[in-house]
């Protein structure tokens, strides 16, 4: 119903006409059966919501089983915690990483072997 937790009686009540006006069959001026489907379920849970808030032990019931209490976060643990204290910094350092490509290889064949340079030719008879 678009209310706040602590919405007063006159709230609720304000809330409830106004929703069973828009969704009323009498009051729609859709002729689309497909909305008409949708608005008698949202009247259907407008009806139900309001039934609940407006009794007293209901919507303290709902509240209790519906409502838990906000929870207290804490703040996370570090996953990660350094061998040695902020002040006192080992001698390990780092610069700045530069890449150079490998030499090119001669290509191989599948078993290893180096390709020949020049493909064999039978013996010329003589």
């Amino acid at each position: 119903m678009g209310l706040t937790r602590d919405a007063t009686p006159e709230q609720i009540n304000s809330a409830y006409k106004t929703l069973l006006r828009r969704y009323h069959p009498d009051t729609r001026r859709s002729g689309d059966p497909a909305a008409d489907a949708a608005s008698d379920a949202a009247l259907q849970e407008v009806l139900a919501a309001y039934q609940v808030l407006h009794d007293p032990r209901r919507r303290a019931a709902y509240d209790q089983h519906h409502n838990p209490p906000p929870l207290t976060l804490t703040p996370p643990r570090p996953i990660f915690t350094p061998a040695t204290p902020p002040g006192n910094r080992s001698s390990l350092r780092a610069g700045p990483a530069y890449w150079t490509p490998w030499p090119t290889r001669p290509p191989q064949s599948p078993n290893g072997t180096k390709p020949r340079a020049e493909p064999r030719t039978p013996p010329k008879p003589s």
